[in-house]
């Protein structure tokens, strides 16, 4: 019965060591898309992980590739929707301090107008900071240093990189 659910079963020791030493790794377009997801410590550990498979234990499908390509820019667009999401919530909340200081400024104990000045200015740094990680992000539609990483390490590190081969498409 356990032949018939190997899956199910863990395996021993050397089973382990066997696949590690004689297995090939592949990935799906899910697996190179989400790179974009990952911080840079992030991906630095997959790559360092890349490495440590050696040269001839990954393999990337064509396929795979070619939906990587067709969905890279709607990665990087997906992130770009937390900037705009980030600047409607400093908008909104600008927008409650304005509202809420016009009827508190009469309240004799609240220095609304200090306490509005202190958050005005918090809210204005966070949009400058924003703003330079937007224009930064923005920048990879263009110059991409995920995608150059990618190839750059797929490429160098592991020159033995086998591809499946398709016709094209």
């Amino acid at each position: 019965m356990e032949g018939s659910f190997r899956g199910y079963y863990r395996l021993a020791e050397d089973q382990f060591e066997g696949i590690w030493a004689e297995g090939t790794v592949t990935f799906d377009a899910n697996v190179l898309l989400n790179l974009y997801k990952l911080t840079a410590a992030a991906r630095a550990r997959f790559f360092d992980i890349l490495e440590k498979l050696g040269p001839n234990h990954v393999w990337l499908a064509d396929y795979a590739v070619l939906e990587f390509h067709r969905h890279r820019l709607e990665k990087i667009d997906e992130q770009l929707n937390a900037y705009r999401s980030v600047q409607a919530a400093l908008n909104q909340a600008s927008s409650i301090l304005q509202s809420q200081s016009e009827s508190l400024s009469k309240h004799p104990h609240l220095d609304i107008k200090a306490i509005r000045h202190a958050l005005g200015e918090r809210i204005e740094t966070g949009r400058q900071l924003l703003k330079q990680a937007q224009t930064r992000h923005e920048d990879m539609r263009r110059d991409d240093p995920v995608l150059a990483d990618l190839w750059r390490r797929l490429r160098i590190r592991t020159p033995g990189l086998r591809t499946a081969i398709y016709p094209p498409l």
